[in-house]
């Protein structure tokens, strides 16, 4: 045997697994290895034993070394060098046996030898001695400091309710309740010191952090921002029924009793004072996604089909669709930057082009935020159609909204294939949902709405990002977009629907007539300059976000002051404008309406009648009610309790007349109540039966025998008391969830009126005007200014835009920094504003109404999904191509850019006429290609423009004035060396580009002059040797342009 199997047996103890003889005796006259213990050898030497079997039948035995345990006693250390010593005088090879019996006992990491088997140890040749009397005398050591590290662990009871409860959730970090403070163990509260910066420290076999009860919400929002899954372990029990029950030598019942996760995380409402809109976004979005893996072999292009279900848990709205994506996976990106989702929920597998999706936007967040996004995966909750209605089915059987919400499951079901598989996603949602007892939001029908384009207009994710819509292209940060520039809305919830309004801007006609003749009415009507409005204007600003609130008591998870205050607040909203009774004459049909809706005094006394106010603004559930006859067990209590008190009154009577002290009373000291006081001198001639409860150095603080039992009964009936109101007032929020869809409507008009004051601000700024809406295609505007770009600019040179059926495209070009891209957003904010019911920044506009905007601007590379720069483009254009329609507007920003000169000509002039033939679509095109300019000739809606400049020649420099004028007519200079200057590129480099860029121009333009003299000549031999009436009229045509 070598050198590295001699020194990998020096941890063996060779005593534990021979039966020892009393005298000396060779190896060769060792007994068999039937007397071989090798799994308890194992267990006491911390060693892996294999044996394996070799062609000759024989059994090599390797014992390799494992790391000694850094906890080992000195005394165990020095056995261990002990036995070392000893065994470096043998060296054993092989057991070789011949096996009589396959059976084999032992654990998967050891074989042992059978009692049957016959064989005998072998060693090398120079025939070492085992003196195994020398060593035996170390086997009851080493078996005394084995037994002493191989006992049992004895967990706490509370340890072992966190271990049981673990078990059950092992992706949960827990927080439990124990008195005032919730308690995290183990791994959990390794993760909860790194993430929050608390202590962590060793209590009894775990590990422990502690966080007290009053920062829990603070310290869950961090939490779950981190993507932690939170579950709070709550006492079911008091210390006063507890002493009382037949358990009370038992640890207090403890049970999981809420989740939190980012989409879940809506307890902490009142607390959440950032008003901006990225934290708006993060709280309460879960989306679900679901695939149909089903390939059509017979498709040209492969699409997938995909179910997409949004569910808003803090503003109760549910948005689904479904529809057939391409490998780019364009229109899922496009949902779920509208649908800005904080977690996905998602099933086991996906294809690969989704997941790409799926990982990007998880890392590097989506919409407004950088913000990671959890992922939730199961494949448990995604079931088959069929499975999915049942238990959808099932789950409405006891709803009042049954007969609606079956018609809306029976509409998913019988429609094509991938509009069932939305069933799928509400199920999981549904299973999901239940785990935080959130599932009531699935309840009412009118939560459900479509994500269906045809009803908007389309802004897709890359429209969003180059419009500058939410974000700026400068720090992805809310300052400097159109969002910014038009939210003027005084509450939370109209600030929510004013950026679903932006999101999906009308197409309706109608619809939108009606929304900007009711922001005119707020500018010039009489209904501003009623004391009710006014009064209703700074409501909106100082009631809180009664949407929200209005979620959370739907829930049953909100506080009795938090109902309170929401009522209030609707009372007050309610008051504004009495029933039957509006000031003034209202012209506009929906102002009309929001004025008639926010009026419910009935419903409100319905529910503030039963309600003592002040009692419960201070958060007093036991006094809440004014009226408790429908539950008798809160009168019995609060009887019992009263008699308790009025029996310690009486002995308090029978103390000072015993003690004679008349002007003896109870005093509470740190909530510490019915105290006896006395000096501490007068203490020795009180009664020896008397509790001491605590003392000062002046003073003592006693109980007599009776108040001690008196109040452990006041204790006991308290805590009954305390559950049959808490049971009472769950009651009552069951009672008001019945009334939830009058109350949202109350909030839905309220957020209309919110986003059309707002949109009023906004045109009652200098230079906007009320669009003209027309069923033309047409955008026809006169000085018309970039909303966002003019805020930051000193002087602003306004801009003519005529685009119609006899000019449905232009051709861009001009200088470098001339302003082109400035004036195709310029077009495209203003369509998006007017299609919000905005006024516009313009002298006049008369707009026609545009069924989608796209955009391809910008250079960009998708590290994520493994595109270049030169793919995104294509694709971002192959998108464009695909879902524009006539009634489209489309504007593309130097397509062709990303490669060679002749491919990129090659490819924009194809990309353009392609357009101009086929889809015939609003476009504006820039580019610095000027031989695009020959499609003007070729299509009569196509026309050249551009940005106008002065060039001022100076000492061999040309300097250039920008206009930032649009003007008819082309050019073929892009000055890009100016634009270097500009950047301060050293001189010594743009010097040479300069001399550089005249060469090549030079050469070739005489590349040019040659092929006009080539083809002139030509075209003069063809006619010298012909007549001229051989020639068609096309050829002589083209040689005319060649020339």
């Amino acid at each position: 045997m070598s050198n590295n199997s001699k020194k990998e047996f020096k941890q063996a103890t060779i005593s534990s697994f021979f039966k020892t003889p009393k005298t000396k005796k060779t190896v060769n006259e060792l007994p068999s290895y039937s007397n071989i213990n090798l799994s308890q050898f194992k267990k006491v030497h911390d060693s892996k034993v294999s044996l394996k079997r070799s062609a000759s039948e024989e059994i090599e035995v390797n014992i390799s070394e494992k790391n000694t345990d850094v906890s080992i006693s000195n005394k165990r250390r020095n056995i261990y060098k002990s036995y070392h010593n000893a065994l470096q005088k043998f060296k054993f090879t092989t057991i070789s046996h011949k096996p009589t019996n396959k059976n084999t006992i032992g654990d998967s990491n050891t074989t042992l030898l059978t009692e049957t088997d016959k064989s005998t140890l072998k060693i090398n040749s120079n025939k070492s001695y085992l003196n195994i009397g020398d060593l035996s005398k170390f086997n009851s050591s080493i078996s005394s400091t084995e037994s002493k590290a191989s006992k049992k662990i004895v967990y706490t009871p509370l340890e072992q309710q966190y271990l049981e409860i673990k078990k059950k959730n092992p992706n949960t970090l827990l927080a439990i309740e124990v008195g005032y403070k919730y308690r995290f163990f183990d791994d959990d509260a390794l993760t909860v010191s790194k993430v929050l910066g608390i202590t962590c420290y060793k209590d009894h076999n775990f590990y422990s952090a502690v966080i007290p009860v009053h920062r829990l919400m603070i310290h869950l929002r961090k939490l779950v921002r981190f993507g932690y899954k939170i579950g709070i372990v709550n006492q079911l029990e008091t210390s006063a029924i507890k002493a009382e029950s037949s358990s009370k030598n038992k640890p207090f019942v403890r049970e999981l009793t809420k989740i939190y996760t980012k989409s879940t995380f809506i307890d902490d409402v009142s607390s959440d004072s950032d008003s901006s809109l990225e934290n708006q976004s993060l709280s309460s979005t879960l989306v679900c996604i679901y695939e149909n893996t089903k390939k059509n072999p017979n498709a040209l292009i492969e699409k997938t089909s995909i179910s997409i279900v949004s569910v808003d848990l803090s503003a109760g709205s549910i948005i689904y669709d479904s529809f057939q994506d391409d490998f780019t996976r364009n229109k899922l990106e496009t949902r779920l930057v509208h649908m800005l989702p904080s977690e996905l929920l998602l099933p086991s597998t996906l294809s690969n082009e989704t997941e790409k999706i799926i990982s990007n936007i998880s890392v590097n967040g989506i919409g407004f935020s950088n913000e990671s996004i959890r992922i939730e995966r199961s494949e448990t909750f995604f079931k088959h159609v069929d499975e999915a209605y049942d238990e959808i089915k099932k789950f409405y059987n006891e709803s009042s909204y049954l007969e609606k919400i079956i018609s809306i499951l029976d509409e998913f079901k019988k429609g094509t294939s991938h509009n069932s598989n939305i069933l799928i996603c509400i199920n999981a949602l549904l299973k999901y949902l239940k785990e935080f007892k959130l599932e009531s939001v699935l309840y009412i029908p009118n939560n459900f709405s479509s994500f269906e384009q045809k009803n908007y207009l389309t802004l897709n994710g890359n429209t969003i990002t180059n419009l500058e819509i939410f974000r700026n292209s400068k720090d992805n940060n809310y300052e400097g977009t159109l969002f910014e520039l038009i939210d003027n809305t005084k509450s939370k919830f109209g600030r929510r629907l004013l950026k679903k309004w932006i999101e999906k801007p009308l197409v309706n006609i109608n619809l939108l007539n009606e929304r900007i003749n009711a922001v005119e009415e707020l500018i010039n009507g009489e209904i501003i300059q009623t004391s009710n409005f006014e009064k209703l204007k700074k409501l909106l600003s100082s009631i809180p976000d009664i949407e929200k609130a209005l979620c959370h008591i739907f829930y049953k998870r909100c506080s009795l002051s938090e109902l309170v205050d929401t009522l209030i607040a609707f009372d007050k909203i309610s008051n504004t404008f009495p029933e039957d009774d509006i000031p003034c004459t209202i012209n506009s049909p929906l102002l009309k309406e929001i004025i008639t809706s926010i009026s419910i005094p009935h419903l409100l006394l319905k529910y503030l009648g039963k309600i003592n106010i002040s009692q419960a603004k201070e958060n007093d559930v036991l006094n809440f009610l004014r009226d408790t006859s429908q539950y008798p067990n809160i009168r019995t209590y609060k009887g019992v309790i009263d008699n308790i008190k009025k029996e310690l009154d009486d002995h308090l009577c029978e103390i000072r007349k015993k003690i004679h002290k008349p002007n003896l009373e109870y005093i509470s000291v740190s909530g510490i109540e019915y105290l006896l006081e006395f000096r501490t001198t007068q203490c020795k001639n009180l009664p020896l039966d008397w509790i001491k409860i605590n003392n000062t150095k002046t003073f003592s603080r006693y109980r007599t025998p009776f108040i001690e039992k008196k109040l452990k009964e006041k204790d006991l009936y308290s805590e009954k008391l305390l559950l049959e109101c808490n049971l009472a007032y769950k009651d009552f929020l069951n009672h008001f969830t019945d009334d939830y869809e009058k109350f949202k409507n109350v909030v839905n008009k309220l957020s209309i009126l919110d986003c059309l004051l707002s949109l009023s601000i906004v045109a009652t700024q200098p230079g906007y005007v009320k669009p003209i809406y027309s069923e033309e295609n047409i955008i026809e505007v006169k000085d018309g200014r970039n909303p966002i770009t003019e805020v930051n600019k000193a002087t602003y040179v306004p801009n003519d835009v005529l685009l119609n059926d006899e000019n449905k495209c232009m051709i861009i070009t001009g200088p470098n920094m001339g302003g082109k891209s400035n004036y195709v957003r310029q077009v495209a904010l203003i369509v998006v504003l007017s299609q919000i019911g905005s006024y516009v920044p313009a002298k006049y506009a008369k707009l026609g109404l545009f069924d989608g905007i796209y955009t391809r601007m910008g250079a960009q590379d998708n590290i994520m999904k493994g595109q270049s720069t030169f793919m995104v483009e294509l694709q971002e254009t192959s998108n464009i191509l695909k879902y524009a329609t006539p009634r489209s507007l489309i504007i593309l920003d130097e397509f062709g850019r990303g490669t060679s000169t002749y491919d990129g000509i090659a490819l924009a002039y194809s990309t353009l006429s392609y357009i101009l033939e086929n889809i015939n679509a609003t476009t504006l095109f820039i580019t610095h290609f000027s031989t695009l300019g020959s499609l003007e000739s070729k299509f009569s809606q196509c026309h050249n423009f551009y940005m106008n400049y002065v060039e001022d020649k100076e000492e061999n420099e040309n300097k250039i004035i920008f206009l930032y004028k649009i003007v008819r007519g082309i050019t073929d200079k892009s000055y890009g060396i100016n634009v270097a200057m500009l950047a301060n590129i050293p001189k010594c480099i743009t010097d040479v580009a300069v001399k550089k860029s005249k060469e090549l121009e030079n050469s070739i333009q005489k590349n040019i002059d040659d092929k006009r003299l080539w083809f002139s000549q030509n075209l003069f031999k063809r006619l010298y040797k012909s007549d001229i009436n051989d020639m068609s009229l096309e050829e002589l045509y083209h040689y005319l342009d060649l020339i």
